[in-house]
């Protein structure tokens, strides 16, 4: 009887996050040292695994802000913007946590009121 090797926990889900950017399974396997077919079976695993409810979020950006968005993915070579984006919701907790109560009274000002100039779109209409 053969013996395969069993992947780690941090293993499946670098095969998840690798696969969901476009990683093809093969070469997946080659890199863990597994099947394809264990691949596989660990990308369903993780399917089911999944809460079968979701929500639905859309927000309206400028053009800037989305492409200050996106460069920021290509600089660090993230290519699945979803992914990124449900990343940095997982993270907001330690994102937004403020370090002193000096910035935490900035951030709750500036949720309050529109951002400042600087961070505003510089283009105005056409006369």
């Amino acid at each position: 009887m053969r013996h395969h090797r069993k992947l780690t926990d941090d293993e499946r889900r670098q095969i998840i996050e690798a696969r969901a950017e476009g990683s093809p399974a093969a070469a997946l396997a080659r890199r863990f040292g597994v099947s394809t077919r264990a691949i596989y079976n660990t990308l369903s695993r993780a399917k089911g695994a999944r809460s079968a409810s979701t929500t639905t979020m859309s927000t309206r950006l400028s053009a800037r802000q989305l492409a200050g968005f996106q460069a920021a993915l290509e600089r660090r070579g993230i290519t699945n913007q979803p992914a990124a984006l449900r990343r940095l919701m997982e993270a907001a907790d330690i994102l937004l946590r403020p370090v002193d109560q000096a910035v935490l009274d900035h951030l709750q000002a500036w949720v309050r009121r529109s951002p400042p100039k600087a961070l505003r779109s510089t283009t105005s209409p056409a006369s």
